[in-house]
C-alpha cells in the first residue's frame, strides 16, 4: 500500500493550500453563494456581512430551501 493515498490518486496536498482559504461557503443548486462562514469569524450573506442573527437565520433557510432539504 502506498505511503500516501492521496498521492497514489494523483492528488498532493501543500501545506500552503490548506491554510490559504478556510471559509465554509453555501451554494444554491444554480451556484449562487447564500452564506460564507469565514475563518476569522465573519458571517456573509448573499455577499454582505451579516449584522445580526436573523440574516444568518434567514440566509440558513433560503440555502436549505434552495438545496430542497425544507419546504
Amino acid at each position: 500500500m502506498a505511503e500516501n493515498e492521496n498521492e497514489e490518486a494523483g492528488m498532493e496536498i501543500n501545506d500552503d493550500e490548506i491554510t490559504e482559504d478556510t471559509d465554509i461557503i453555501f451554494y444554491s443548486n444554480d451556484a449562487e453563494e447564500i452564506l460564507r462562514l469565514c475563518d476569522n469569524g465573519d458571517i456573509h450573506v448573499h455577499g454582505h456581512l451579516a449584522e445580526n442573527d436573523k440574516d444568518v437565520v434567514d440566509g440558513l433557510r433560503e440555502f436549505l430551501k434552495r438545496s430542497g432539504y425544507i419546504g
